[in-house]
């Protein structure tokens, strides 16, 4: 869990809210030592309360902003990655 990069995801205009929303949580489940984080979409819907395909949409949103990267894993899952770069425009993400 990474609070610095939760408050500066919170601290970035992103819109549309559901895109926010999806970076805050990937924020919060970000291992602070790896920098990575691979929640399922259907993990990311459940916990967010939105459905898939917004799921999806904002995800892709997020990665052209260059808010995430994301990288998929064959057989497995896909391996997301915070911008702490992109966001330490909006906070101090230092850690």
């Amino acid at each position: 869990m990474s609070y610095d990069l939760q408050d500066a995801a919170w601290a970035a205009p992103i819109k549309p809210v559901a895109a926010k929303i999806i970076l805050v949580y990937l924020a919060h489940k970000t291992n602070s030592k790896s920098g990575a984080c691979f929640p399922s979409i259907k993990t990311i819907s459940e916990y967010t309360g939105l459905d898939r395909k917004t799921v999806m949409k904002s995800l892709e949103r997020l990665e052209s902003m260059g808010m995430i990267t994301s990288k998929k894993k064959i057989g497995c899952c896909t391996h997301y990655q915070v911008s702490r770069e992109k966001l330490g425009e909006y906070a101090d993400v230092t850690s």
